[in-house]
């Protein structure tokens, strides 16, 4: 993609691959795998590559409840992310996520 505002241009580049597995009728797993190149910094601020990696697991305990564990790992090409010393202070960044869903209406 290509944007220009004011006689400058951007453009910035990106893939994405995921998969969902359903182990059993409760249980699936889910993964997804991200590149994203901002060259100019125009849509992070911070002209960098990023990459992440996400893997998910999801428990049904019934036809409306269901919960949700991932683990993400993300990367970039510089310092972007805050660490516990200062902004930009790290190049990755890990997050794990646990979740509880109600769904109201048509689910499958």
């Amino acid at each position: 993609n290509a944007y220009s505002v004011g006689g400058g241009h951007a453009s910035w580049e990106g893939i994405a691959l995921a998969g969902r597995y359903q182990l059993t009728k409760m249980g699936a797993l889910a993964a997804r795998a991200e590149y994203f190149k901002d060259a100019q910094g125009f849509a992070t601020g911070t002209a960098q590559s990023l990459g992440e990696f996400t893997i998910t697991g999801e428990y049904k305990f019934s036809s409306i409840f269901l919960s949700r564990l991932e683990a993400r790992r993300d990367i970039s090409s510089v310092p972007f992310f805050n660490d516990l010393s200062k902004p930009n202070g790290t190049s990755t960044d890990t997050t794990l996520t646990l979740a509880f869903m109600a769904v109201f209406g048509p689910y499958k």
